[in-house]
């Protein structure tokens, strides 16, 4: 019965130790990509991870393809996420004008947007390391990383099988 049910069993502590020994870590899309949203410190956390465990990480083809035709997007999402916030400053010192009964021209309305702006900037300088698809650091340590650790390519014939037979099953 025990193999039969054994994902509800708890292992012993000797099967866990056995899995960070020797387990393979496989990674989806959307790990990858997420490193491009990160804050310096999760982004530089996960990417040492991956490097401490490199001679035990793989990702599927379809992971690597889906990871590529997506990147670019992920990188101008994330660029255009803070040049969108820098426009909500300008929408929230409005609101605070308006709120307040202040004027535009007030020392401590500017102070805000000072401030505002600077948090920004630095959050930005911190955490953005990719600007553009042209100079991108991330992927220089995805392929150092992955080299040779990537499945094959399935043909369109077969992937078309695993999704009729995925339709079955569901």
């Amino acid at each position: 019965m025990k193999n039969a049910i054994k994902e509800f069993i708890e292992p012993t502590s000797k099967e866990k130790q056995q899995l960070w020994e020797k387990a393979v870590f496989v990674f989806d899309t959307n790990v990858l990509l997420n490193l491009y949203r990160y804050s310096a410190k999760t982004r530089n956390s996960l990417l040492a991870a991956f490097e401490s465990f490199k001679e035990r990480v793989w990702i599927p083809y379809q992971v690597a393809y889906e990871y590529m035709r997506k990147r670019c997007e992920v990188i101008y999402e994330t660029v255009q996420r803070y040049d969108q916030f820098k426009k909500e400053i300008d929408i929230f010192t409005g609101k605070a004008i308006d709120t307040l009964r202040l004027t535009s021209v007030d020392e401590e309305v500017s102070e805000l947007t000072r401030y505002l702006i600077k948090w920004l900037d630095s959050n930005k300088d911190r955490n953005l390391l990719v600007l553009s698809a042209e100079k991108d650091e991330i992927l220089d340590k995805i392929l150092t990383i992955f080299d040779g650790r990537v499945g094959n390519n399935i043909d369109a014939a077969e992937l078309e099988r695993i999704k009729e037979e995925g339709k079955g099953r569901y």
